[in-house]
């Protein structure tokens, strides 16, 4: 019963309830979030953020309350969205000729 949200300014993920009370930064330190998905069955968060000055991409991940933050994969190119699937998480790179996919499997604690 929670919303989730990118605070680029200040490079974090926030939370709160559903009618908008208790605003919390959950994780906090992010350089240029883009996109997150929550995997509610693991109770993680997972976060695509740019490194715009040396030009590459990470995915990094949390669990839901901020806490347990490791990166996931990391020197990627061009990467802008991230979704969960039953069993990892599934990267899409636009290229402006063709889609690129990278599959990781990834195991849920």
């Amino acid at each position: 019963n929670k919303m989730y949200w990118i605070d680029v300014l200040h490079g974090s993920i926030v939370q709160s309830s559903l009618n908008g009370d208790n605003i919390e930064d959950t994780v906090t330190g992010l350089r240029f979030p883009v996109d997150f998905a929550l995997d509610t069955r693991s109770r993680r968060i997972y976060w695509v953020q740019s490194d715009k000055d040396v030009g590459k991409h990470k995915i990094g991940s949390a669990n839901l309350d901020g806490t347990d933050v490791i990166d996931v994969l990391t020197d990627l190119d061009h990467t802008t969205s991230i979704d969960i699937f039953l069993s990892g998480t599934y990267d899409v790179i636009a290229n402006t000729d063709k889609l690129t996919t990278i599959w990781a499997n990834i195991k849920v604690k």
